[in-house]
């Protein structure tokens, strides 16, 4: 009984990051592009967030499949794929070189 409930618990934290991942390298990618956009990071985010809910729902499906697994490891890849963009976009910006801020004239 006990190792049945490790391993849901296990199952629901390995769907929690798969999903994290999959969900911030979208968000990553279009955060580190050369062109600079007003809507850059809300794309990024939107991107990393549908990217996530897919992952979430192929993880559950097959989690449901080769396992008897219940509603947790769905509401664990929801969160990630909530969380795993905002994790994407700071470590692009973070990455990203400062940028030069022009000297005003001195008079």
């Amino acid at each position: 009984m006990q190792n049945a409930y490790v391993a849901s618990e296990l199952l629901a934290a390995v769907a929690f990051w798969i999903v994290a991942l999959v969900a911030a390298v979208p968000a990553f990618r279009v955060v580190r592009q050369r062109r600079r956009g007003r809507a850059r990071s809300s794309i990024a985010y939107l991107a990393g967030f549908f990217t996530g809910l897919a992952a979430a729902v192929s993880v559950a499906l097959a989690a449901d499949l080769l396992f008897t697994a219940d509603a947790s490891v769905f509401n664990a890849g929801v969160t990630a794929a909530f969380l795993g963009p905002f994790t994407g976009i700071v470590h692009a910006k973070l990455k990203r070189s400062a940028r030069r801020r022009p000297k005003l004239a001195e008079a």
